[in-house]
């Protein structure tokens, strides 16, 4: 009985401090409400350059590889449809922690030896940290060789992920 007695007291006390909150409201041991979980999402301005080079070629299709630079590192594979006025590309950069699958589209001049492109992107496919990746406008741009086929691009824009 005076067990009892004592431990009334003490059960009080502790209440009273919100360290037995817990216990009486029956969650130690209890485990989260399932369903779905909201992330916040970290939406930065990209700043993206990279410099690709050919790696095979069909009819008018081109295969790149090379590396980005800035916002986010990486390797990138590009291929690109060559049309008379327009480039129309499928890329897929592989960051740290993830790989982002994106489709441009952009206007084409011809000046000597030089194509120039200028357009925009949309993501279309992303994984790992970046599986939740949308773009707002983000604008692509760049230059390729006519002669090796080497390609510089440009990407600005919001992303959020």
């Amino acid at each position: 009985m005076r067990t009892y007695l004592l431990a009334v007291p003490v059960a009080a006390l502790l209440l009273s401090y919100g360290l037995l909150a817990g216990i009486s409201s029956g969650a130690v041991g209890a485990q989260a409400p399932r369903g779905p979980v909201a992330h916040a999402a970290r939406t930065v301005y990209l700043r993206e350059y990279g410099s690709l080079r050919l790696t095979k070629e069909g009819s008018e299709t081109l295969y790149e590889r090379g590396q980005a630079t800035g916002t986010f590192r990486g390797t990138v594979v590009a291929r690109l449809s060559l049309h008379a006025k327009s480039v129309d590309a499928t890329f897929t950069i592989y960051p740290k922690g993830g790989a982002v699958t994106g489709q441009a589209h952009a206007a084409f001049v011809i000046s000597g030896s030089t194509g120039y492109y200028g357009g925009s992107l949309k993501i279309t496919k992303a994984s790992g940290v970046y599986r939740h990746a949308k773009a707002g406008k983000v604008g692509v741009s760049g230059t390729i060789n006519r002669q090796t086929f080497a390609l510089t691009v440009k990407a600005n824009g919001w992303i959020s992920y």
